[in-house]
């Protein structure tokens, strides 16, 4: 529930969080986005539910919020890191390529015959 509007696309959550209004979108991943080399109209094609005047306005708001945008990416960058230091993954994934291969190569294919 967002306790203060911005702007007609940016509100802030109860967290302190900027979001885009009405589509639950952190600020933040829609800079990271950009942060990965994509222009707005491939961000845009990444959130279909968001419009690219929203896209461009959560950019906007970034480079006037840069400080507390940067810190949001880093903890969340920081809480992905400890996450996979918790729970590291327990396959690679050259062997899970592998077991699908063997699924696929094991499973039968089911043959309809039309009605004679």
């Amino acid at each position: 529930m967002p306790i203060a509007i911005t702007s007609q696309y940016v509100e802030i959550d109860d967290k302190g969080r900027a979001r885009l209004a009405g589509g639950g979108v952190a600020i933040y991943q829609i800079v990271q986005e950009s942060m990965n080399g994509y222009s707005p109209d491939e961000i845009h094609a990444h959130f279909p539910n968001l419009s690219l005047a929203q896209v461009h306005s959560a950019l906007a708001y970034y480079y006037d919020h840069r400080e507390a945008i940067d810190a949001e990416i880093e903890e969340s960058n920081a809480y992905a890191e400890r996450m996979r230091a918790e729970r590291p993954n327990r396959f690679t994934r050259k062997e899970l390529l592998d077991r699908l291969e063997r699924q696929n190569l094991a499973a039968t294919p089911i043959v309809i015959e039309p009605n004679k």
